[in-house]
């Protein structure tokens, strides 16, 4: 677990050292979780990819303005009620090899350093 705050008298991470990445959020299609999903598992920086939870919400507008309207119908009114995807996505980012300045990517199933 890396700290807050990075100063000389810190001690140094224990090696090996893994980050764990949480994303929470919502999206206003289902689809576009899974699309994030899969982007994240063919991106050389992330490594064991995979969802918490994806579940069905219903949210309410706050304000008469709306930036992005989340349905095709127009802008959103407030009290206006939409159905959103919540979702969680946990994976890790993918382990550096130390000593290199080029920061070269080693994945956690690949044994081999790809450049």
């Amino acid at each position: 677990v890396a700290q807050g705050r990075l100063d000389s008298k810190a001690a140094p991470l224990p090696d090996p050292c893994r980050f764990k990445v949480v994303i929470n959020g919502v999206a206003s299609d289902s689809s576009n979780v899974g699309d994030l999903i899969c982007r994240l598992e063919d991106s050389q920086y992330f490594c064991q990819v995979y969802p918490s939870f994806s579940r069905n919400k219903n949210v309410t507008a706050a304000s008469a303005v709306v930036s992005r309207p989340v349905s095709k119908k127009g802008a959103g009114r407030a009290g206006e009620n939409y159905q959103v995807s919540e979702f969680e996505i946990v994976c890790y980012l993918a382990n550096y090899l130390k000593g290199s300045s080029r920061g070269v990517v080693q994945r956690a199933n690949d044994k081999r350093a790809e450049r």
